[in-house]
């Protein structure tokens, strides 16, 4: 048997799609405090450049900056198709309703793409451990997006979904026979940064 420890880490505070000076202090802050300890064996982020950006700024500043973050669709609401317009609309709409520091599982009861949601974090987290060469444990660093990046908590009825930095750690475990499961998780949050 082996661990597979997934970091999830949301973007720092944007302006269109890059990270602010701000932002950057904040990915900073949230690395040294949580993954200074961690050595990374992979990383991925999302489509968008800012969390290709706070991936880069994690590693810089735990130095392991030699690790090439892969952009993986995985990590974005693509899977949404000719849904996403329609979908990003609602979710506006539910965000403005529940306010930011609703549970993620009001998330999953008000917006309707964010089961289905689950569902696919799970299984590409569970996907990507199976797939990781190696008997050893290893982790992940993944930048991606509030209200993705937390829904797949094993206890979304007391997860808050994650402000600007904040982590979530999941941890899959993979048997000897390669089967994988999703153990573990717990939201490391960002310190506050001016």
């Amino acid at each position: 048997m082996r661990l597979v420890e997934f970091f999830i880490m949301r973007h720092g505070k944007k302006n269109d799609d890059d990270l602010t000076e701000r932002g950057c202090r904040q990915v900073e802050g949230a690395a040294r405090l949580h993954l200074n300890r961690i050595k990374f064996t992979a990383a991925f982020c999302s489509p968008k450049k800012r969390t290709g950006q706070a991936v880069e700024a994690a590693l810089q500043v735990i130095n392991q900056d030699n690790i090439e973050p892969v952009t993986s669709q995985d990590f974005w609401y693509d899977w949404l198709g000719e849904n996403f317009e329609a979908a990003l609309d609602e979710y506006v709409i539910v965000e403005q309703r529940i306010g930011d520091t609703a549970t993620v599982q009001v998330w999953l009861d008000n917006w309707a793409p964010a089961k289905q949601m689950r569902q696919i974090l799970t299984a590409t987290l569970i996907r990507i451990a199976e797939n990781l060469p190696g008997k050893n444990n290893s982790a992940v660093l993944v930048g991606c997006h509030q209200v993705l990046a937390e829904l797949a908590v094993l206890d979304p009825a007391t997860t808050t979904v994650l402000d600007f930095a904040d982590i979530v750690r999941y941890v899959v475990e993979i048997t000897d026979e390669g089967i994988g499961r999703l153990i573990a998780s717990e939201i490391l949050k960002a310190p506050t940064v001016e």
